[in-house]
């Protein structure tokens, strides 16, 4: 066993395999993957069963925890969403690389996007609409000043609603 602990994340633990274990990734079953039975799990899976996985690697007692292992090999529940966490490191793995082309057009694609909510929010800052309600008095009352400053009841109503009511 290592006094030094290499890694202490899944995400760690799946970089170490990388370095250890060509390809380890391909040998894993996800339909059957289960961090907590021993020929089920990655050391399983990879090695023919958890604790061969744990001695050839020679992993301590942090590391191990990582794999679902603890302390004398006794299983340890205790990492949550050990499995999902492992299934997510091994799907990424598996997924074809995207070539610079693609991240290019991702990031234009991205862009462009964002360029047209820029627009849409300058368009609205240009154009601003105000929806006040009022009571039928009140509109009276509205319509009256406004008269009283020269403005046309029809005008008035026509600005207000696009037609006559």
């Amino acid at each position: 066993m290592t006094n030094t602990t290499r890694f202490t994340t899944v995400a760690q633990a799946a970089k170490f395999l990388d370095e250890k274990v060509e390809g380890w990734a391909k040998n894993i079953d996800l339909n059957t993957l289960d961090m907590f039975v021993s020929h089920r799990c990655v050391l399983g899976q990879v090695f023919g069963n958890a604790e061969k996985g744990y001695l050839t690697l020679r992993l301590n007692n942090e590391e191990a925890f990582v794999f679902g292992w603890s302390k004398d090999n006794e299983w340890r529940v205790h990492l949550p969403n050990c499995t999902a966490l492992w299934i997510e490191e091994i799907k990424a793995r598996l997924a074809p690389a995207k070539t610079r082309q693609q991240e290019l057009e991702d990031m234009l694609e991205q862009a462009q996007s964002s360029i047209a909510a820029m627009q849409k929010e300058l368009e609205d800052l240009k154009n601003p609409m105000i929806s006040v309600t009022l009571s039928k008095s009140d509109w009276f009352k509205v319509c009256r000043q406004l008269s009283q400053l020269g403005y046309n009841y029809d005008e008035i109503n026509k600005a207000a609603f696009g037609e006559q009511p």
